[in-house]
């Protein structure tokens, strides 16, 4: 994770708290429970998101294949990505910046 990640964790962590510890009638209107719900899904979301689009495929460890999409495959040894078997230019660029 990174710091903008476990920050927004920290938060949500701590909205989740006070949600908790907060009496019943403070949300008792359907539209500030409906907001409040809103926030943290968008906040979970966001995080999630934010979690996929910052990992960097290319600092495998190993020079194994891997796979970052469903039918996508790449090969970090010769540096190419092939979607259903063929060669994807597209994914290519996208993974490995070429």
């Amino acid at each position: 994770m990174n710091g903008y990640t476990r920050g927004l964790a920290a938060v949500m962590a701590g909205a989740l708290a006070v949600a908790v510890a907060t009496p019943t009638p403070v949300l008792a209107n359907k539209k500030e429970a409906a907001a409040v719900g809103a926030l943290i899904g968008l906040a979970v979301g966001a995080a999630a998101a934010s979690n996929y689009k910052n990992h960097d495929y290319r600092r495998s460890r190993w020079d194994d294949p891997f796979s970052p999409h469903h039918d996508i495959l790449c090969y970090p040894r010769i540096g190419e990505c092939y979607k259903y078997g063929q060669y994807s230019a597209k994914w290519t660029a996208k993974i490995y910046g070429y």
